[in-house]
C-alpha cells in the first residue's frame, strides 16, 4: 500500500498501520522529503519502502554536489533497513547510477509514461521495459 505525502499521521493511523505490518501488509511512503512524509515519521516504521521525489534525482551525473542528496538517502534508509524506490528516473544514466547505489526500485519515463489499465497490461505482457534494466 502506499502512503501519499499528504497524509497526516497520528498515533491512530500509525497503530493501524502497525498492525497491518503485522500481517505482511507492506507500505511505501510516497514523495519522501516533501509535504507531510519525513525522517520523525518513517523512524516509527519497519518494513517501508520509501519512494524519493524526482526532485532528489541528479540530473547531471558529473556533479558531485548533485548528488549529495540521493547517497545520503540511500545510506540512511539502508541502514535502517528500509528499500528505496526512486521517482522521475528519466535516462539509462540515471537508472545505471542508482542500480549502483543499490536503490530496491526505480520509476519513470525511462520506461514508461504513465498508462491506462488496459495499456499497463499490454505494456506488462510485452516485458519491453526489462530490455531497459
Amino acid at each position: 500500500m502506499e502512503l501519499l505525502e499528504e497524509i497526516i499521521i497520528h498515533d491512530e493511523i500509525a497503530d493501524k498501520i502497525h498492525f497491518m505490518n503485522d500481517d505482511s501488509v507492506l507500505f511505501a511512503v510516497d514523495d519522501f522529503g516533501t509535504g507531510n512524509s519525513n525522517v520523525a515519521f518513517i523512524r516509527n516504521f519497519e518494513n517501508l519502502k520509501v519512494k524519493i521525489d524526482k526532485v532528489f534525482v541528479p540530473k547531471n551525473l558529473e556533479d558531485e554536489e548533485e548528488k549529495v542528496i540521493i547517497e545520503s538517502f540511500v545510506k540512511m534508509f539502508g541502514d535502517k533497513g528500509l528499500k528505496l524506490i526512486v521517482e522521475g528516473v528519466e535516462t539509462r544514466e540515471q537508472y545505471l547510477y542508482l542500480k549502483e547505489l543499490k536503490v530496491a526500485g526505480a520509476q519513470g519515463y525511462y520506461f514508461s509514461q504513465p498508462l491506462p489499465l488496459d495499456e499497463l497490461i499490454e505494456f506488462m505482457e510485452k516485458k519491453d521495459f526489462l530490455k531497459k534494466m
